[in-house]
């Protein structure tokens, strides 16, 4: 079946219809932006974002001219499976660096889809080898171990975006219950001056890094404006989804952090574009006594920043 291009308005997308182009030799003539509202006619890929929350995409369109001979795209018409290089064509780069983010975009689709696919196999009772996400490369790996549910056991999803319906999307939302935890710091300097839940966390995150990822407190420094960008895109808006808010700060941790994240904090040199920021924080601790980690329980929530806890993780 074909469609002319005067018709393309007013068409729906059915599998296997060749739907033409113009013909007055410009980017006029390209059909997909007559097909799909708003999608322009750049080459590679073509996202359009939704109305309603202009974070997620309404869909995304390939383009390919399959004219590249060097990075060959292909097009298997029996099984349908498409291999797309996108705009990535030099050697040694990270696959997913591209400037549209379209690799990306694709890496995060089919790491849902085998997300929830995963799922519902344990739901349903079978044996799964799940990926794991070593920190030191940067990338998932398989695990040698495999799990599996047991009758009246549980399945309990760990990070902070199992909180967006959309990442667990197989399972029916009656099956699920949402914890959100979250260290809302209680105390403070005196009268005028609390400490900030921000830096509770970020002292924490210091700590973690540096022992189970071998940051520096530079890196983790470096990196925070980031992480607090990405809750505020897709952590935050999602508070709400939760069934229970758990809050897990502790009166002596502050105590026990001070012993860890002091030494790091003092490893940033004065050159460093993080001093000013290492300081900051090191004049905050000034203030906390120090609290030796031998009288901190192993059930503690704050050994799974400083280590020796009792659980694995």
């Amino acid at each position: 079946m074909e469609v002319k291009f005067e018709d393309l308005g007013k068409m729906d997308l059915i599998v296997d219809t060749i739907y033409k182009g113009g013909k007055n030799g410009n980017t006029g003539d390209d059909p997909l932006s007559k097909i799909f509202p708003k999608l322009g006619n750049m080459s590679g890929f073509r996202k359009v974002k939704r109305k309603d929350d202009p974070t997620k995409f309404a869909y995304c369109v390939l383009y390919t001219s399959m004219s590249e001979l060097e990075w060959p795209d292909y097009l298997d018409e029996e099984t349908g499976i498409f291999r797309y290089y996108g705009d990535n064509r030099k050697p040694g780069r990270l696959l997913t660096n591209t400037k549209q983010g379209g690799n990306k975009l694709l890496e995060q689709v089919f790491s849902n889809l085998n997300f929830n696919k995963n799922l519902k196999d344990l739901l349903d009772g079978k044996e799964v080898t799940l990926p794991v996400y070593n920190f030191i490369t940067g990338k998932s790996e398989l695990s040698d171990e495999s799990i599996k549910l047991g009758e009246k056991e549980i399945l309990i999803v760990e990070g902070l975006h199992a909180l967006n319906e959309e990442l667990t999307y197989s399972i029916d939302k009656k099956n699920k219950y949402k914890i959100y935890l979250c260290p809302l710091t209680v105390l403070s300097l005196d009268n005028h001056n609390r400490i900030r839940t921000t830096d509770n966390r970020l002292l924490r995150r210091i700590i973690r890094d540096n022992r189970t990822r071998g940051y520096s407190a530079s890196d983790t420094l470096s990196t925070w404006g980031k992480v607090r960008e990405g809750e505020e895109k897709y952590v935050f808006p999602f508070q709400d989804e939760a069934d229970v808010i758990f809050n897990t700060s502790l009166i002596y941790e502050l105590g026990v952090l001070k012993t860890y994240a002091e030494p790091l904090l003092y490893s940033v040199e004065e050159s460093d574009p993080m001093y000013k920021e290492a300081v900051r924080l090191l004049n905050l601790l000034k203030n906390i006594l120090p609290i030796s980690n031998d009288y901190i329980p192993v059930d503690s929530i704050v050994r799974e920043f400083i280590g020796g806890g009792y659980f694995k993780l």
